[in-house]
């Protein structure tokens, strides 16, 4: 963890959130002292109705007044991620007003979801960026999933051909959502796709995923 990054196991595990930056090493010492925890806290599961019973709105905003990047963690292992994430959206980032954040999304395994409950949280993620930079991070298996559920083919035999031309479904995938960049970690490669270009980032040392989620942490580099 670097030093402009804190980790709490309470409020931002219950928010969907693995980590949050700050504007620098001082600022986060500040949020993290200035942060309390309640002994008795809901889980992912109560929504977010439920969380603001136990975290005022007030505390919310102060916690998120001054950061620079979210990173999420995987919306399809959060039992009502959907509704958490919209409603930090509608009551907490919005009413800040401020754009410049970097916001970093991963779907996770979405095999197991309905295709409406994809869709839905898909236009919450692209929602995000009336508020600054989102990017969406996906291994191979996550971004094939992905492809299928968008063009109706889900169940259907992914075939050679397909697979000689992933670049193009995967260029497909981000110019039907409204991020800034998507990152697809292969075996040995990351493909980034922004708005006007295209690249790759060599040499994921065997944890592609992570290293991609370190690259989008860093997101202005990639700029």
């Amino acid at each position: 963890m670097e030093a402009d990054e804190i980790i709490f196991p309470g409020m931002l595990s219950v928010l969907g959130i693995r980590s949050m930056k700050f504007e620098n090493a001082a600022i986060a010492a500040c949020s993290a002292s200035e942060y309390k925890d309640t002994e008795k806290k809901p889980g992912t599961q109560d929504g977010w109705r439920l969380f603001k019973q136990y975290y005022p709105l007030n505390s919310v905003w102060r916690l998120f007044d001054k950061f620079s990047v979210i990173l999420f963690a995987d919306w399809a292992s959060l039992a009502c991620g959907t509704d958490i994430w919209d409603g930090l959206l509608s009551e907490v980032i919005k009413p800040l007003g401020e754009k410049g954040h970097a916001f970093i999304f991963q779907l996770g395994d979405i095999t197991p979801k309905k295709a409406f409950e994809v869709d839905e949280i898909l236009c919450i993620i692209s929602d995000f960026s009336s508020h600054g930079s989102v990017s969406l991070v996906l291994d191979k298996q996550e971004a094939d999933s992905l492809y299928q559920l968008l063009h109706g083919m889900r169940g259907l035999t992914w075939n050679q051909q397909l697979q000689k031309n992933c670049n193009n479904q995967y260029a497909s995938i981000f110019q039907s959502l409204h991020i800034d960049q998507l990152m697809i970690c292969m075996t040995d490669s990351i493909m980034v796709y922004q708005k006007n270009r295209q690249f790759e980032l060599a040499g994921n040392n065997g944890d592609g995923k992570e290293t991609a989620l370190h690259a989008a942490l860093n997101w202005r580099t990639l700029q």
